[in-house]
């Protein structure tokens, strides 16, 4: 009975209190720690009954702020470096490569500004050039040997070789570009290990042909997991909270978009066809081959459209999906189609043009890409601490450069 009695006095003495405190016009109520002191109450009813003072602070709720990413880069600008890149690894025979691509990324690095800070590129030149040396000598051996059958057996091996490190060069390449990127003066660095990197970029692969390509979606994910989730800003490691769901139905959808494609190449070949053979062509109303060179090109656009608009949707999944520690995430407002037709659009004109339109169009794209991408951030951007890091190699840089060994997401 006393246990039951308790909680009803306690409501009988707040509601006389009250009615007392409302009569006087005094809002007052009793200090719990008075009350647990004289041994009215239990210590867990009397600190129910804490009372906010007025000039007590309350916590805030946390702000989110939104910080674009910014892009200064000009076509005048880069072209100019670009020009001079191409015309000095001609005349080196391809020393200068090197200096071109590290002259190209601090280019576009320093000309991406976040909250009013450039990224920057530190890798040297030097550095890169010896793994560039190395590179080439393993290639052309095994071009040679290749040629002399009685060594040809070394070739095999050389080429074996390279596969086996085809998960390790990407490794230490990730590495590398991680390590001499740096924002604000703190480095970003990669731990992914190099033993995931063989299990998704080395064995996975191999399922390609026997899932008859049902595990490409699969190795997507865990590529694209595996390379945010070692990434890291200084000590703050990276997060990745995506699921496969999603990388299956882009690839769904490039599906149906190629299948709507052929449909539609189809129906203009047998138009085409039909429009061809009849009186205009033999009244010299139509003639020549231009009429399927148009149709081819819409065929290869279409195609190219399609893989871009699947890359552009795991892009955007893939940084909707990333978090930066607890505090940092980011918000993705380019449509894929509008990023396809940019890249699709970017290579037609750099074929019309015999690629002197490669600068004009490598700055469309990233203005294009990264003035539609925002950080959100519940923390200042200052308050990212440093981590210890080691110079890294670039033979692995050097190889996924001269290789064409992709790493992108």
């Amino acid at each position: 009975m006393k246990a039951q009695a308790a909680p009803l006095a306690l409501l009988l003495y707040h509601t006389t209190t009250l009615h007392l405190s409302y009569t006087t016009k005094k809002m007052t109520l009793p200090d719990p720690q008075s009350v647990h002191q004289q041994g009215s109450l239990g210590p867990e009813l009397a600190d129910k009954l804490r009372v906010v003072h007025p000039k007590e602070v309350l916590p805030e709720r946390p702000v989110i702020r939104v910080v674009p990413l910014e892009f200064r880069g000009t076509t005048a600008e880069y072209t100019r470096i670009w020009l001079v890149n191409v015309a000095l690894s001609i005349v080196t025979l391809g020393l200068y490569l090197p200096w071109a691509r590290i002259r190209m990324r601090r280019y576009f690095y320093g000309n991406t500004f976040l909250e009013g800070h450039n990224f920057s590129y530190t890798a040297s030149p030097v550095s890169l050039l010896l793994g560039y040396v190395v590179v080439w000598v393993l290639f052309v051996t095994f071009s040679l040997l290749q040629n002399i059958e009685a060594l040809q057996w070394v070739s095999v091996v050389l080429l074996l070789l390279f596969v086996l490190l085809y998960p390790w060069l990407l490794y230490r390449s990730l590495r590398f570009q991680a390590h001499n990127t740096l924002h604000r003066g703190l480095r970003f660095g990669f731990g992914g290990g190099a033993g995931n990197a063989y299990l998704f970029y080395g064995l996975l692969p191999l399922t390609y042909s026997i899932s008859l390509g049902l595990t490409v979606p699969l190795a997507q994910y865990v590529q694209r997991r595996y390379l945010v989730e070692g990434l890291r800003y200084g000590a703050t490691q990276s997060m990745f909270r995506g699921r496969v769901g999603p990388v299956y139905l882009a690839y769904l959808m490039g599906i149906g978009g190629m299948v709507a494609l052929w449909l539609v190449v189809i129906g203009l070949w047998a138009a085409l066809r039909a429009f061809t053979a009849g009186p205009q062509v033999a009244q010299g109303g139509w003639s020549g081959s231009w009429p399927w060179l148009l149709l081819a090109l819409i065929s290869v656009s279409g195609y190219l459209g399609v893989g871009q608009f699947v890359r552009a949707q795991l892009l955007r999944y893939t940084l909707e999906q990333a978090q930066l520690g607890t505090t940092l995430r980011f918000r993705v407002r380019y449509r894929p189609l509008g990023l396809a037709w940019v890249v699709v659009s970017n290579l037609l004109v750099q074929v019309m043009t015999l690629g002197l339109a490669a600068p004009w169009a490598a700055i469309r794209k990233n203005r294009y890409l990264l003035s539609r991408i925002d950080v959100l951030t519940l923390a200042p951007l200052t308050n990212y601490p440093a981590a210890r890091s080691q110079q890294e190699n670039a033979l692995g840089e050097a190889a996924a450069e001269l290789f064409d060994i992709g790493i992108n997401l």
